[in-house]
């Protein structure tokens, strides 16, 4: 198996270029924070675009969007509606358990 890599620029997805320091990320604290922040709508921004970037791979990965546009629409409608929230909260609760 061959791997490669490339770089992707989605610009054109309507999601802006950001500098490397906006997307920097901090201690686990402060990371599990930032995340919180994003699916509750409280951070926005690069950090939040990235965010919706990388669920929208994953979504394309797992066959649940037919490519990167659609990805990126779903992302964001699970992260608007609160729904990605509430995963992440089930999640927190079982962790918990």
């Amino acid at each position: 198996d061959k791997v490669t890599s490339a770089i992707l620029d989605v610009s054109w997805l309507g999601i802006p270029r950001a500098p490397v320091g906006e997307l920097r990320g901090g201690d686990a604290r402060e990371n599990a924070a930032t995340i919180d922040g994003i699916l509750s709508g409280k951070v926005a921004g690069a950090k939040r675009d990235m965010t919706i970037v990388n669920a929208a791979g994953g979504f394309v990965v797992a066959g649940l969007a037919r490519d990167l546009k659609e990805g990126i629409e779903l992302a964001r409608e699970e992260i608007d509606s609160g729904r990605a929230l509430e995963k992440l909260r089930a999640l927190q609760n079982y962790r918990a358990k």
